[in-house]
């Protein structure tokens, strides 16, 4: 076991031991922990994007140190090369790979300090399509699951990724606003109830059909919707992507699952080492996390209807209170922009004034954006 691995656990069992309730400083480290994280795919009918960044210490205060300024290509065996844009922030792209089967192909890196990395040559390998996209009313909630084959028997392991995306509605419709300390009528052609808020994968979601006798995947989880969510107090869409994967491959992502998602106890699996496809031209040994494949992107969109899932329960929790119209009342309600009126009404004295709400009751813009996206049903 590595010894600084050891150190560690050995202080966590200590730890638990004497109850010790004081934080732990971690001593800044002397040695070099920082390695390239290679991210991407290469794909022969959607845009390529790979993604390089820096691990970071446990005692560095920046979380994200992306790789700036790099020298990005795919060559192939064949002799072709094509080179990748910066689009900042560590991403590269390339609209399209002509990639094709009788070939092979690696990625090749430069940084900016001049150091190169490569990945081994890979086999470009087709995707096939997504059968279906399913879900199921279940205790917790809405399970979706992806389902899919292989007519040919050529791919036995996938890997998902996907987008979500949600309708949402404000609890209360406004009528009026307050602007330089006056109520006044809200301008009815800017929408403040309507809005979508999305959000990316970020579990690893893999499946294999390795021990079956067919090429066929039923049911693969992808997501979970909690009960109550208000991703679907209106209605859910999720657009997932498929991956052919190799074995090799396949047991990468395994190993980055397990070393990332499911280590929290003795009985979980223990941390394994990462062996991708990336190396360091001066230094095989240099560590270099990622792993690189070539192929095509299959797509699926499917949308759920709350009025299709029985009893799900989303309650938005926003009160509705009133406050007479009065100079003083309404600044004191209205001025530092935490509440907004809504409708004209009557206090339980008696006295005309407003109806109101807390802003992200009234405003959906604060929680997602009121641009209708060009994929809504």
């Amino acid at each position: 076991m590595n010894k600084r691995l050891f150190f560690l656990l050995s202080l966590s069992t200590l730890m638990i031991f004497v109850g010790c309730k004081d934080p732990y400083d971690m001593p800044p480290s002397s040695v070099d922990d920082s390695y390239l994280v290679v991210e991407g795919y290469l794909s022969a009918n959607s845009p390529t994007t790979i993604k390089l960044s820096k691990t970071f210490k446990l005692d560095d205060t920046a979380r994200v140190r992306p790789e700036l300024m790099a020298s990005v290509a795919v060559e192939s065996k064949n002799g072709s090369l094509f080179s990748l844009s910066s689009v900042g922030n560590g991403i590269y792209q390339i609209e399209q790979l002509p990639l094709q089967t009788n070939d092979q192909y690696r990625l090749h890196i430069r940084t900016i300090n001049n150091k190169e990395y490569y990945s081994e040559y890979i086999d470009y390998k087709p995707t096939p399509a997504i059968d279906s996209i399913s879900w199921r009313r279940v205790d917790k909630g809405v399970q979706v699951f992806a389902n899919t084959s292989d007519p040919q028997n050529n791919t036995r392991y996938y890997r998902w990724d996907y987008d979500e995306t949600w309708e949402f509605h404000s609890p209360f419709l406004s009528n009026f606003d307050y602007v330089n300390n006056q109520i006044v009528t809200r301008d009815q052609n800017l929408n403040i109830s309507v809005c979508w808020q999305s959000s990316t994968s970020t579990n690893i979601l893999l499946g294999s059909s390795a021990k079956l006798a067919r090429d066929v995947i039923v049911e693969a989880p992808l997501t979970l919707i909690p009960n109550r969510s208000w991703m679907l107090s209106v209605k859910y869409s999720i657009l997932v992507r498929q991956y052919a994967l190799n074995e090799r491959a396949y047991q990468y992502w395994q190993n980055m699952m397990k070393n990332s998602e499911k280590i929290g106890s003795i009985f979980d699996p223990q941390p394994t080492e990462l062996k991708g496809n990336i190396y360091a031209a001066s230094d095989p040994k240099e560590i270099v996390i990622g792993y690189i494949s070539a192929g095509t992107v299959e797509e699926k969109r499917h949308f759920i209807d709350r009025r299709q899932v029985p009893n799900w329960g989303y309650g938005h929790g926003c009160f509705e209170e009133i406050v007479a119209n009065k100079k003083d009342s309404l600044e004191d309600v209205f001025g530092d922009g935490a509440f907004e009126p809504i409708n004209e009404a009557v206090t339980p004295t008696g006295e005309q004034g407003y109806s109101y709400s807390a802003t992200d009751c009234v405003d959906c813009r604060l929680k997602g954006v009121n641009v209708r996206p060009p994929f809504w049903q």
